[in-house]
């Protein structure tokens, strides 16, 4: 009997973690629909990307942003 209790709590702290992760996941999917939107391929405006990251900081946070779409943080704060 222990070792099916060990499990069930095995498998609902995994759910829990999964569940998190989805949620980061939406989150990430989101950023890249914005962005898709806002950016075309070979759009190396720089100042342009920047805008994004300030406009979008507020929802997803500046770390997440730019490690989603692999901007550098420290050209943002520059």
């Amino acid at each position: 009997m222990e070792g099916r209790e060990e499990e069930l709590a095995w498998l609902r702290a995994e759910n829990g973690r999964l569940r998190k992760a989805e949620k980061e996941w939406e989150l990430e999917r989101e950023i890249l629909r914005r962005a898709a939107a806002c950016f075309r391929q070979g759009d190396e405006v720089k100042t342009r990307r920047w805008d994004f990251v300030s406009a979008h900081a507020e929802t997803f946070g500046v770390q997440r942003i730019c490690r989603v779409l692999r901007f550098s943080r420290s050209g943002y704060y520059r």
